[in-house]
């Protein structure tokens, strides 16, 4: 025989399976999005250098994916690490953010009166990657690199080349002209390509580093040879180094950074949010033709990356003595 379930047992069988259907029915109430308040995005350059270009275009983009507010901080100087001191002490909830450069990032705390140790900041997610180039003011009698070494070469000349900064991809890029092309130059460290391009100009340097963008990211300027394997999109007419024979290729990451205190989930948070952001259409299309590669390397992925960039410049740095402790 078989057995029978116990008076009133069918009811609340009832009542507790209306109770399973209406909560797998129901939608399951979504984490609140991010940012719920305005985001302040502290940028290591000042307004109309040329970083500034890139930044601009990529907040717009930003903007789109978010209803609330980000706001533009700027902090030039110190090849970046103005701007990421400005992290220290910020809370961690991932409304404070700044701009970062690699290799800056990871040289900096190794200089002299470092702004930061490497563990105040986080770095989240990397966007793209700008090769350095040489610029020269546009009425420069300096058409081509060799021109610019003959010059060092001469008797009673000294050639002076300004930088973004010391501990950069500018102040490597320097070194590594110096050994390629069997000169020795002197490296002006300036706040960024505002004052690099001034100090040309002026006749303080006799050319300037910048990067390999648009050319009136760079006014008043001429690029005479970029530092990549292969020619810039936004400037095809100028070669590239190794085809004025001078083995020379470097250049910067862009990224992310939060507090060092953030937390894993705030920065996966953040990184996805920037990262959104660096795949909207117009911002892809744009920055590409302004001569950017992008290389959207999200959070999950950046100890892999940070180790790859630590281990170069340990190689670059047992061939030259960048850093002050290795003099």
């Amino acid at each position: 025989m078989g057995s029978s379930l116990p008076r009133g047992a069918s009811t609340g069988l009832a009542a507790l399976c209306l109770l399973v259907f209406f909560f797998c029915a129901s939608p399951v109430a979504a984490a609140p999005a991010y940012p719920l308040r305005e985001v302040a995005f502290t940028l290591p350059v000042s307004p109309g250098s040329q970083m500034d270009s890139f930044f601009s275009l990529f907040a717009t983009a930003l903007q789109k994916q978010s209803t609330q507010p980000i706001t533009l901080l700027y902090a030039p100087g110190r090849g970046g690490s103005t701007a990421l001191n400005r992290l220290i002490g910020k809370p961690d909830d991932g409304y404070a953010v700044a701009g970062l450069f690699i290799p800056s990032f990871l040289l900096q705390p190794d200089g002299y009166d470092p702004a930061y140790a490497e563990a105040d900041i986080a770095p989240v997610a990397i966007l793209a990657y700008a090769p350095a180039a040489l610029w020269v003011p546009a009425d420069s009698p300096h058409r081509t690199v060799s021109d610019l070494t003959a010059f060092a070469l001469a008797p009673g000349n000294r050639l002076i080349i300004a930088g973004n900064g010391s501990l950069t991809d500018h102040h490597m890029a320097s070194l590594l002209l110096d050994r390629a092309a069997g000169i020795t130059s002197a490296y002006m460290p300036v706040l960024d390509s505002v004052q690099a391009v001034e100090a040309a100009i002026a006749g303080k340097a006799a050319a300037c580093w910048g990067h390999a963008l648009a050319p009136d990211s760079m006014p008043g300027m001429r690029p005479i040879a970029v530092a990549a394997l292969s020619r810039s999109p936004a400037l095809p007419d100028v070669p590239t180094f190794e085809e004025q024979r001078i083995r020379l290729v470097i250049g910067q990451h862009i990224g992310i950074g939060l507090p060092g205190k953030a937390r894993e989930e705030i920065r996966r948070t953040v990184s996805g949010f920037f990262l959104r952001a660096a795949a909207e259409p117009d911002f892809t299309a744009r920055a590409a033709a302004a001569g950017l590669t992008l290389m959207p390397t999200a959070y999950k992925d950046m100890p892999g990356f940070l180790e790859h960039q630590r281990r170069s410049l340990r190689a670059f740095l047992d061939e030259y003595p960048l850093l002050p402790q290795r003099r």
